[in-house]
């Protein structure tokens, strides 16, 4: 058990001059004799103590908006911007973070990436109307926001919840304002464990074509449908790895390129493995074929009316007939 120490004691561990520190530090509260003193967990970088103890909380809510403030600072000297409204993408993976309330003024953020954090809350990106793609996975969420929270999003296509903590299937069903919203996934949650879950997330999200690695088949949505094995849901056909490992660095355009890849990919699976989709086709071949004979046969009945017979045979016989 660590024993407890003077405030002064901090500093001395934390130097002003090695911000670098700040996002390696894993704030996590243990039980103490003392009700005032909470313990922080050791760092990962080599070199600092494996414990160090704190006396109130208001100094680890301290080192916590530290951490944010660093990362937030980060950012923005990467992408070289003057303003968080110029930030287009975002990639705060594994800095233990709690709170995104620095980036709620980010209102042309387009690409958020926060996984493996300790992330409850996400209301902050109420007013982020141009995110395509946002990925929380790995956090703590234990609900979702409302539908007045998604119905916002216009332009989200790509959500990543897997790995949480909410189990409530009314809180999923907020989702269904989401307009946009193609690719979803929730595996690993406790609401992914309720009976139905997927056929209750599919006929509630209308815009879905991608739930959990797999393209939405149509024997999910219509019911009592029975299609051959390669339609089958979870036929391998169907599967889509919609998590391709990137580089630590990362651009915005290579995040651009990823979406639309997998975008691509989620197009290309529906027009070769949904049945409705490919009778759409030929019927949409057929009337186009159909409307393109009727516009010919006019064409040919206004030649005739306005040109003498006898210079006709130019035409090929398909329209003399």
């Amino acid at each position: 058990m660590a024993t407890e120490q003077h405030p002064s004691f901090l500093p001395s561990m934390l130097p002003s001059n090695q911000p670098s520190i700040l996002p390696s530090i894993r704030p996590s509260i243990l039980p103490s004799t003392h009700p005032s003193v909470h313990v922080i967990g050791g760092p990962s970088q080599p070199g600092l103590p494996p414990i160090v103890c704190v006396r109130t909380l208001g100094m680890i809510e301290s080192m916590e908006k530290a951490t944010e403030n660093f990362a937030v600072r980060k950012i923005i000297n990467q992408n070289q911007v003057n303003d968080l409204k110029d930030l287009l993408f975002v990639k705060f993976s594994g800095l233990h973070l709690r709170s995104v309330e620095n980036l709620q003024c980010c209102l042309s953020l387009k690409v958020c990436i926060l996984s493996n954090n300790y992330i409850q809350n996400i209301d902050a990106f109420e007013f982020c109307f141009q995110l395509v793609k946002l990925d929380l996975h790995g956090n703590q969420m234990q609900s979702l926001p409302g539908s007045k929270f998604w119905t916002r999003l216009k332009k989200l296509k790509l959500l990543y919840l897997h790995d949480n903590g909410f189990g409530s299937l009314e809180s999923v069903s907020s989702l269904s304002s989401c307009p946009n919203l193609i690719i979803l996934t929730m595996f690993d949650t406790p609401v992914s464990l309720k009976k139905a879950y997927r056929h209750f997330v599919v006929n509630c999200v209308q815009s879905l074509k991608v739930l959990d690695h797999y393209v939405i088949s149509d024997e999910e949505i219509i019911q009592d449908w029975h299609l051959p094995d390669k339609y089958k849901t979870f036929s391998r056909h169907l599967f889509l790895d919609l998590c391709p490992v990137l580089g630590k660095k990362t651009s915005f355009v290579e995040e651009m390129n990823v979406i639309t890849n997998i975008l691509s990919k989620v197009n290309t699976i529906v027009a070769q493995y949904s049945p409705v989709v490919i009778v759409q086709k030929w019927i949409r071949g057929y009337l186009t074929r159909r409307r393109y004979r009727l516009c010919m046969l006019l064409i040919y009945k206004h030649y005739l009316a306005s040109t003498p017979q006898g210079t006709k045979n130019w035409l090929p016989m398909f329209y003399q007939n």
